[in-house]
């Protein structure tokens, strides 16, 4: 009698062992200790250029941060994936203070950090490439207080794109009131593309 489910279990442990590079032997298949080169929570299997499951360990650091797989491609061939700070989901967060230092996870989710503040805000970044301000991270700073906005960061300059000009090594941007600028780093500095 034809039995469904062990014919799949079947199929599905030979197409296993194929992919492993591995070639079946005759007689039953071992399927009591499949491969499997996960070893800890958050890990992902991926497939070598010759088609071998490997681990892609999970990311364990930055806290908070949201992570994706991702790849780049080199001489239109795949390459093995690694982690990147996903930017899917902005975090909006209204600050009434004047003193912020803009954290690893609103440049890790492509947040968006308003200045509330009618005295104005003089805001921090840490230095561009450090953890968590890092991975191409990029955030969004909004003046909607009724003084200037002023943006400094530690270390790393900016270049400031306005419309019309741009300005190269500033340590600090400042935003007028109704100006925001988006930030992004190239792991060493930042640029801000500053709009009304």
């Amino acid at each position: 009698m034809f039995d469904k489910a062990a014919t799949v279990l079947a199929v599905f442990v030979l197409v296993v062992v194929i992919m492993m590079g591995q070639e079946p032997q005759s007689g039953s298949v071992n399927v009591s200790q499949p491969f499997n080169p996960m070893t800890a929570l958050g890990d992902l299997i991926y497939g070598t250029n010759n088609g071998i499951p490997t681990r892609l360990p999970g990311p364990t650091s930055q806290n908070g941060v949201t992570y994706t797989a991702c790849e780049t491609p080199a001489s239109s061939q795949a390459t093995a994936p690694g982690w990147c700070q996903a930017a899917l989901v902005p975090n909006f967060r209204p600050i009434d203070e004047f003193k912020y230092r803009i954290s690893a996870t609103d440049m890790g989710n492509g947040g968006r950090v308003v200045c509330r503040n009618n005295a104005g805000c003089s805001w921090g970044l840490a230095q561009a490439g450090t953890s968590g301000y890092g991975n191409n991270g990029f955030f969004t700073v909004e003046n909607q207080g009724s003084g200037i906005l002023t943006l400094t960061a530690r270390t790393s300059t900016f270049t400031i794109v306005y419309p019309g000009s741009i300005q190269k090594g500033k340590s600090s941007v400042s935003l007028t009131i109704g100006e925001s600028a988006l930030v992004y780093t190239d792991n060493l500095n930042y640029s801000a593309y500053v709009t009304k």
